[in-house]
């Protein structure tokens, strides 16, 4: 392979493999670097939305999601914690699915095609560019060169420490726990997704064929430790008497199945690419959860800066690289600003603790028009990857 062509992609996860699986596609050659010794997600749920399934289907797994997802939700209930009481719908159309995160890094992985394209246990340490190319550096001392080199390596990322240099991510307050069990939630049944607000505190789920991912966040300080009792009986007492189903679901879980994180964002930045290095995902605009779009734009990020790379040609050429990767920025900046914004402001109302703001987000829930949800929701039905 030559070196002056290839791209050179750290991380493999679903945004990077997405890049290289776009890359491959439109015939450039690509190499994909992952820090563990092989791929794995976490075994809990992700949300993929209309663009992203849009994003999936172009690199030819539209029939791969649904086998992995079923039928998509036809609406989010909002609901008290008080009683129970659904304060509204959110209307999403069936446009929105769940599915299990290891089974959508399968897919995409399949979409790579060649297995020889990854490489794991390999630890990027940083990178170095010149006019001619890009080398990775690795912890054993190994370089890797490259015409191109995405920086898809999540949250901490190295290559954004040398890109942007702006310090640690930061934390809005929240911390959360997911899992995926085997559940059947009757009264949700296949159609329906849920959440409940409480005081400092949400509860998601979502239905995933036979099993049901959910998710608990909460207020608390970061860096906050199982206390001895365990995680699972933690839960219980935080949200001990909740409604819809809360306790059932938490004590249907085995312990061991429950990922516990706190939830870090970062302010949206005007610029990610640095000459021939750029971002994707999570290296690039993590966001809170409220949204459950963090790791459908890390898709959607991966297929347009692939798309951009492989319409170049040959990557060789001077500013030919720099190219695809501003017209990347200007496709991609724009849409995961607005979500990360949205989503930090979601993410505050969400953890409301006031008992005044609590009857107030509930009055203002339960009065709200299904336009005003279908004015927000403008965005995501309109958008289209180019």
């Amino acid at each position: 392979m030559q070196d002056s062509e290839r791209v050179l992609v750290i991380g493999g996860g679903i945004g990077g493999l997405a890049a290289a699986a776009a890359l491959r596609a439109g015939g450039a050659p690509v190499e994909v670097f992952e820090r563990q010794p092989e791929l794995r997600e976490l075994g809990t749920g992700v949300g993929i939305q209309r663009v992203a399934a849009q994003a999936l289907s172009m690199l030819g797994l539209q029939d791969a999601l649904r086998e992995i997802s079923g039928p998509g939700f036809e609406a989010l209930r909002l609901v008290s914690w008080r009683d129970g009481r659904t304060l509204t719908e959110v209307p999403w159309h069936r446009e929105v699915v769940a599915v299990h995160r290891g089974e959508l890094l399968e897919i995409i992985a399949r979409a790579v095609g060649d297995p020889g394209v990854v490489h794991c246990g390999m630890e990027c340490v940083g990178f170095r560019q010149d006019a001619a190319g890009v080398s990775a550096l690795f912890a054993d001392g190994h370089e890797e060169r490259g015409a191109a080199l995405v920086g898809a390596d999540g949250l901490h990322s190295v290559i954004r420490t040398s890109v942007i240099g702006d310090g640690p991510p930061r934390y809005p307050g929240a911390t959360v726990w997911r899992a995926l069990p085997e559940f059947t939630h009757k009264s949700l049944g296949r159609d329906y997704a849920q959440q409940v607000y409480g005081p400092a505190s949400i509860f998601g789920m979502f239905p995933v064929d036979q099993r049901l991912f959910w998710w608990g966040s909460q207020i608390r300080p970061e860096g906050a430790v199982d206390p001895p009792a365990g995680r699972k009986r933690d839960l219980l007492d935080t949200f001990a008497g909740w409604p819809a189903g809360v306790p059932e679901v938490i004590e249907a879980t085995p312990e061991e199945q429950i990922f516990h994180q706190d939830l870090y964002d970062r302010k949206p930045l005007e610029h990610w690419c640095d000459g021939r290095v750029t971002l994707l995902g999570d290296a690039a605009h993590p966001t809170t959860p409220t949204l459950g779009q963090g790791g459908g734009m890390a898709i959607e990020d991966g297929v347009v800066v692939g798309r951009e790379l492989s319409a170049v040609g040959r990557l060789s050429v001077p500013g030919a690289v720099e190219a695809a990767f501003a017209s990347y920025e200007r496709k991609r900046i724009p849409r995961t600003s607005l979500i990360v914004t949205r989503s930090g402001r979601l993410s505050k109302v969400s953890h409301l603790k006031h008992p005044v703001s609590l009857f107030m987000r509930e009055r203002v829930l339960s009065a709200m028009p299904q336009r005003v949800w279908q004015v927000m929701w403008e965005h995501e039905r309109t958008y289209q990857i180019q």
